[in-house]
């Protein structure tokens, strides 16, 4: 009974704990304008203070608290529906920031990015040799335009370069980044396979995204708590949702990596590589065999 609670608890704590910070944060910038008592209250103000003294302390505060769901919910930093960030990034690499990749990997380094830079090769592995088998039935246009059956807007690097190599590699790299993108599909189908693994990899999203959303918001306080006292040593204190950014980021990579291993041990399939093999399946069908070999 209590594991089936823990999913519903993490969604919950998430927004709760962003909202009630945020509130935290918003009083202290307006702590001073808000008045004590009901006495010293006009308007809306008042009726809220005797509205709290009418139901109780306890109503209040769990008034409070839904206000603070509410909030945290609008508020919370979603880092995506599967925390993958760092493999978008690393994947996306060869595509669009090519020529900052050290920048990249050199600020991103404490934050788990070199681990996303070895799930990424493990799935430029995996994918590979399905690229080779696909070559031997779809042309390069056909297998370049199955990513766009998707509705991705991506449009392939490969299209625009000078030799067969670069764009080889870039059609695999895009073939890696589609893959990254069905990590929600793959998700809910390892949810469906591996209810043990998924078990694995949803309590490490969840965590990410917990450390990830409440890090704003604590800026947001240290920030107000610096403007309200003028002490500027308050701002050493923003070292702590740094810590929070990069621990979050590091969780989302090790959430991923659950993902790839399903993909890579074949106990789900991304919607990608069903598509790709469906059009291998038809042009089999048809007769068709571009590049003979083994």
């Amino acid at each position: 009974m209590i594991t089936n609670l823990l999913p519903g608890l993490r969604d919950l704590r998430t927004p709760l704990a962003t909202g009630y910070l945020w509130i935290v944060g918003l009083w202290l910038l307006i702590h001073q304008h808000v008045p004590r008592t009901a006495r010293s209250a006009t308007g809306p103000i008042r009726s809220l203070y005797e509205l709290g003294n009418i139901v109780g302390h306890a109503a209040a505060l769990a008034a409070l608290t839904f206000v603070a769901y509410i909030v945290g919910s609008i508020l919370a930093f979603k880092f995506g529906t599967n925390t993958n960030l760092l493999l978008r990034i690393r994947s996306q690499a060869p595509l669009v920031i090519r020529h900052y990749r050290m920048i990249t990997e050199y600020v991103l380094f404490a934050s788990g990015y070199i681990n996303a830079i070895q799930l990424t090769s493990q799935l430029q592995g995996f994918t590979q040799p399905i690229l080779d088998n696909a070559r031997k039935y779809l042309t390069f246009d056909e297998l370049s335009d199955v990513p766009q059956q998707g509705g991705r807007s991506t449009v392939l690097a490969a299209r625009y370069v000078r030799t067969r190599r670069s764009a080889e590699i870039d059609l695999r790299d895009t073939y890696v980044h589609a893959v990254i993108e069905d990590f929600p599909a793959v998700g809910i189908q390892l949810q469906a396979k591996d209810r043990d693994l998924w078990d694995t990899y949803d309590r490490q999203q969840a965590e990410a995204h917990f450390r990830l959303a409440i890090s704003l918001p604590i800026i947001f306080i240290f920030s107000a708590l610096t403007a309200e006292s003028g002490q500027l040593l308050w701002l050493f204190l923003l070292i702590v949702p740094v810590i929070l950014i990069f621990s979050g980021l590091r969780t989302s990579v090790a959430a991923s990596a659950v993902l790839v291993q399903a993909v890579v041990l074949n106990l789900v399939e991304p919607p990608i590589l069903e598509r790709l093999a469906t059009e291998v399946a038809e042009a089999k069908l048809e007769g068709r065999r571009i590049n003979p070999g083994p």
